[in-house]
C-alpha cells in the first residue's frame, strides 16, 4: 500500500497557480479560435487540486476575482443615460411683413384716413347747414319786417300820387328772390350755396332797413 504524498503549502501554492494559468490560457485560446475545435474536446487539466479558500486562494493564485454585484461594499456603475434626441433648432420668426402685408396695411390705414376724412366733412356739412338755417331764419323776419314798412310806405305814397324810387323796389325784388334761393339750396342739403345767397339778400336788406331808417 502506497503512502501518500503530503506536500508543503508553498508547492500546493506553486501547483495552484499552474494549474489556473493553464486554464486560462485554455479559455483564451477557446474563445479567440471561435468553435474552430471539434465538438467534444476537452482539456484534461489533471486531477483538479483543491485551493484554499478565501484569502488562501487569493495568496496562491496571485489573481483576485472581480467583486460580485451581490456582495456587500461592491460599487454598482450607473448606467450611462440615453443621449437626447437632438432638438430641431427653433424656426426663425417670419419677416415682420412681406411686400403683400405692408401693401395690404397700407390700404386699410388709408381706408380708415379716408372714413375719419368723411366722418369730419360730414359732421361739418351738418354744422354748416345748421348755421345756414339759423341764418335764413333771421333773414326772414327781417325782410318781413322790412317789407310790411315798405307796403305802408307804398299805399301812402300812393294816396299822395307818389310811388317808392326804382333802386328800393329792385333792391326788395332782389332780397326776395336770393331768400328763395336759398331756401332751395338748404333743401338740397347744400350749405355752401345757401350761404352764398343769403349773404346776398343780407346786403339788399342792409339797404332797406338804412332807407328805413333802421
Amino acid at each position: 500500500m502506497r503512502q501518500p504524498i503530503f506536500l508543503s503549502g508553498r508547492v500546493q501554492c506553486l501547483i495552484v497557480r499552474a494549474r489556473f494559468l493553464i486554464g486560462f490560457v485554455f479559455s483564451c485560446a477557446v474563445g479567440c479560435s471561435k468553435g474552430a475545435e471539434a465538438p467534444g474536446a476537452s482539456f484534461d487539466a489533471g486531477p483538479a487540486v483543491h485551493a484554499p479558500v478565501g484569502g488562501d486562494a487569493a495568496a496562491c493564485t496571485g489573481v483576485s476575482a472581480p467583486p460580485s454585484a451581490d456582495a456587500p461594499g461592491a460599487t454598482s456603475v450607473p448606467a450611462a443615460p440615453p443621449t437626447p434626441a437632438s432638438a430641431s433648432p427653433a424656426r426663425p420668426q417670419s419677416a415682420p411683413q412681406t411686400a403683400a402685408d405692408a401693401e395690404k396695411l397700407e390700404k386699410i390705414r388709408q381706408a380708415q384716413a379716408q372714413a375719419e376724412a368723411e366722418a369730419r366733412a360730414r359732421a361739418e356739412a351738418a354744422a354748416a347747414l345748421e348755421e345756414a338755417e339759423n341764418h335764413r331764419d333771421q333773414l326772414n323776419a327781417r325782410a318781413e319786417a322790412v317789407g310790411q314798412s315798405l307796403d305802408n310806405l307804398r299805399r301812402r305814397q300812393s294816396a299822395q300820387g307818389f310811388g317808392l324810387r326804382g333802386d328800393v323796389v329792385a333792391a326788395q325784388q332782389r332780397m326776395e328772390a336770393n331768400l328763395a334761393n336759398a331756401n332751395r339750396a338748404l333743401k338740397s342739403q347744400d350749405p355752401g350755396k345757401a350761404k352764398k345767397y343769403l349773404d346776398a339778400a343780407e346786403r339788399d336788406l342792409e339797404f332797406l332797413e338804412k332807407f328805413l331808417g333802421r
